[in-house]
């Protein structure tokens, strides 16, 4: 199931250097379904929403909605709002919002002997009780085909995409149709491929009301964020769809580098609406990194201009020993997580080490092989770009998350922009807290999260400017944070778990 779209949100700070105001915990509670948090998906001024989700089998499904307390994070209701109300049909629900007051959750529904699917529209009130239900929309080779759904960066509408490859054209075919709060169509169209591509990845999507921007993988091969797989030879091509409603008018735009290899790119929008394209990239196809790019767009969808700057002997310093610094030319699997725009033009790319190993044991006596998946999580790459796309630094926040049999459940990082500036919070070993967070190579690892403490990383355009621990007190209770993103201005909410027992947490800056 994909996650529910999150938004983060960037905001002006009047302070010269954001501090933490003020961290609250809520009460625990019971969760009888592990690793079944999907994420926070809205708030208004007395509450928080969250949702959980899980898969128990075809048939049976829970989709939980739980609200909570915003003065004390304490639980206040939980339902479970799955349903599948079409005869013949399995339901799996693909995203949920909250806006204007309501819940809007889109769902798939299968019939397999009649090889049929459908994606339909239920609409609750703030009471969790459904209010409506339709169908919006058909999907005619769901086994070929990827839905991805969108609110519109300025909560106009619904935007709902089907990628497909096109019935006797070998060639790609994006479906656009636009809904309204009713769950009424507005328009629709079909974007088809200017090149003989056959399959392509939707990675980032932003729409606006008469603009859609479209980042799309067609390498065959996607490596995505959440690969759980080692990459190491880069196949990552991507091309931008753009598509001009009032124009009706569609671009494709090739992002190619000459003599270098994309490792990542990612989309945003800064303040004047302009889109800027940024990313990773190697010199040669081996997966790491050794240089960054970026692009702004000018009104008739060209780029203004393209920057392209290559790390430093200085910058691989802070990455690598000094036996290392002449012989590796990359960084190792390394990932592009996000690009953070701020206020005033400048923006982040963020970047994760991730690699996944496997152990295997034969014991001859009981003729028993053994295997463990190990899951590791490690520095976070930042990189600062002022408004021009002018490279600034590269920083390197030391963390080593290694787990097993888990899928890396606790570990990356998350974040929040802070207008100038941006936080992460991740789970560390508590022994770091002593060491300097620009002490890049005496950092301890932290494995299957024991002595754990939640960590909190500060950086401004300087870079970084402070490091601590949210809470002074030893806990068992560990950091979910892949799905715990910004969703208001200044506040960050946090996901705590421990066994089946939950709590939230939140921290203010001022």
């Amino acid at each position: 199931m994909k996650n529910w779209i999150l938004v983060s949100c960037l905001f002006i700070s009047t302070f010269g250097f954001s501090q933490i105001e003020k961290i609250t915990y809520g009460q625990e509670y019971a969760n009888n379904k592990k690793n079944a948090f999907n994420g926070f998906i809205g708030e208004n001024d007395l509450a928080l929403y969250a949702v959980d989700y899980s898969y128990i089998s075809k048939k049976k499904h829970e989709l939980i909605l739980r609200k909570y307390y915003k003065n004390d994070l304490q639980l206040m209701e939980s339902k479970n709002i799955y349903s599948n109300p079409i005869e013949g049909f399995y339901s799996v629900p693909l995203e949920l919002f909250y806006i204007q007051s309501k819940f809007y959750l889109f769902s798939q529904f299968d019939n397999t002997k009649e090889n049929k699917t459908l994606i339909g529209l239920f609409i609750f009130n703030e009471g969790f009780v459904e209010q409506s239900f339709e169908i919006i929309d058909t999907v005619e080779q769901i086994e070929r085909t990827d839905i991805e759904i969108k609110l519109a960066n300025d909560k106009s509408q619904f935007l709902v995409l089907q990628n497909h490859p096109h019935k006797v054209a070998n060639r790609q075919v994006l479906d656009l149709k636009t809904i309204d709060f009713d769950g009424k169509t507005l328009w629709n169209k079909e974007l088809l491929s200017t090149n003989s591509v056959h399959q392509i990845k939707v990675e980032k999507l932003i729409h606006l009301k008469n603009e859609t921007f479209i980042l799309c993988n067609y390498g065959y091969k996607n490596y995505s964020k959440s690969s759980n797989s080692n990459q190491n030879i880069l196949s990552s091509k991507y091309t931008l769809w753009i598509y001009n409603k009032k124009l009706n008018f569609m671009k494709e735009v090739v992002l190619r580098l000459k003599g270098k290899w994309i490792n990542g790119a990612d989309i945003a929008l800064n303040k004047q609406n302009e889109l800027i394209i940024g990313g990773y990239v190697n010199s040669s196809r081996d997966f790491g990194i050794n240089a960054a790019f970026n692009m702004r767009l000018n009104g008739k969808y060209e780029p203004k201009k393209v920057n392209y700057s290559k790390m430093t002997t200085d910058d691989f310093k802070k990455f690598l020993s000094v036996k290392d610094i002449n012989k590796i030319k990359f960084l190792k699997d390394f990932y592009l997580k996000d690009l953070v725009m701020l206020n005033d033009g400048s923006f982040y790319l963020l970047g994760e080490m991730y690699y996944k190993y496997v152990d295997r044991n034969y014991d001859p006596r009981t003729n028993i092989t053994t295997t463990t998946d190990h899951y590791n999580y490690n520095s976070i790459i930042v990189s600062y770009f002022d408004r021009t796309g002018a490279l600034k630094w590269h920083e390197h926040v030391p963390k080593f998350q290694n787990s097993t049999n888990d899928f890396g459940y606790y570990s990356s990082f998350s974040w929040i922009g802070l207008g100038d500036k941006i936080a992460l919070f991740y789970n560390d070993n508590e022994k770091n807290q002593a060491i300097s967070v620009t002490d890049y190579f005496n950092h301890k690892d932290l494995f299957n999260n024991r002595r754990n403490a939640h960590t909190y990383v500060i950086l401004n355009s300087d870079g970084i400017v402070k490091r601590g621990q949210l809470t002074d007190t030893k806990t068992n209770f560990v950091l979910y944070p892949k799905q715990s993103f910004a969703i208001n201005k200044n506040t960050m909410y946090l996901m705590l778990e421990y066994g089946r027992h939950s709590k939230i947490m939140s921290v203010s800056f001022k």
